[in-house]
């Protein structure tokens, strides 16, 4: 039996349970079935909640619902900053539907599993074939491409990657158990990482071995002083490594008077 406040309508954040209570359930639909920690998502509004659903929260309470929130969480209205204190990465932008509902939001989702079968399919199972279509392996052949082409000006390449980072000799001594010590130990295979197969294919086309480096291994400041002197020079032509350790604050570029 119904009482009056089911009549009246849900316990809820936000001016309408449509368009704010309704939309945190589809997010939350979402991420049920994801089966997994949202990481990504691609959100398309059609109809009114692309028209007014701004005013009424709507972009809000999804990302709300993506993050695992109920209609009632207090949380929603900083849904965006939690999301990216979080890591979830999202994307709004206006679908056209024929016959569809007109509070529709379309949600292509993306869990951390999805971005590693996206970057190498032996981060799930190392014993998974090396697959020659792979970002990877496409990678691989751009570095090869732009080195050969850069080689009469010594040209440096940075490559970025957040997943699957090295686990180097000085983290197996201990000597530097930090954040990208365990993002490795959460990301990576324990028989497969992506850095030691990129630096073992770039060798096999023609790199030579001491001019392929990772910033991992430059573990105190006169290393990474002497590394990022051999990237000015020449000595050192591709240089990798993850955002938390190569983002800002990296300056290796060489200065010409």
């Amino acid at each position: 039996m119904l009482d009056i406040f089911d009549i009246l309508g849900p316990v809820m954040v936000g001016p309408s349970s449509s368009h704010t209570a309704g939309a945190v359930r589809i997010g939350r639909m979402a991420r049920t079935l994801l089966g997994a920690e949202v990481v990504r998502a691609d959100i398309g509004l059609h109809g009114s909640f692309a028209d007014t659903g701004r005013g009424h929260g709507t972009d809000r309470a999804l990302v709300a619902g993506l993050l695992g929130m109920k209609p009632d969480d207090l949380g929603i209205p900083q849904s965006f900053e939690i999301a990216a204190n979080q890591g979830l990465e999202f994307h709004f932008h206006t679908a056209r539907l024929r016959d569809a509902h007109p509070n529709t939001a379309v949600l292509t989702v993306e869990s951390a599993d999805g971005r590693k079968l996206g970057l190498d399919q032996r981060l799930m199972n190392p014993l998974l074939p090396d697959n020659p279509g792979s970002k990877v392996n496409a990678c691989v052949q751009n570095i090869v491409r732009i080195w050969r082409e850069g080689a009469a000006e010594k040209l440096t390449q940075l490559v970025f990657c957040d997943l699957s980072t090295p686990r180097g000799k000085a983290a197996s001594e201990k000597e530097t158990a930090d954040a990208d010590t365990l993002l490795a130990d959460e990301m990576g295979s324990e028989n497969f990482n992506v850095y030691d197969d990129i630096r073992a294919k770039l060798i096999a086309q023609g790199i030579p071995k001491e001019q392929i480096a990772f910033i991992h291994e430059a573990n105190t400041e006169v290393r990474k002083k002497e590394l990022f002197a051999k990237v000015r020079s020449g000595q050192v032509r591709v240089l990798m490594g993850s955002t938390a350790k190569m983002g800002a604050g990296t300056n290796v570029r060489a200065t010409r008077l």
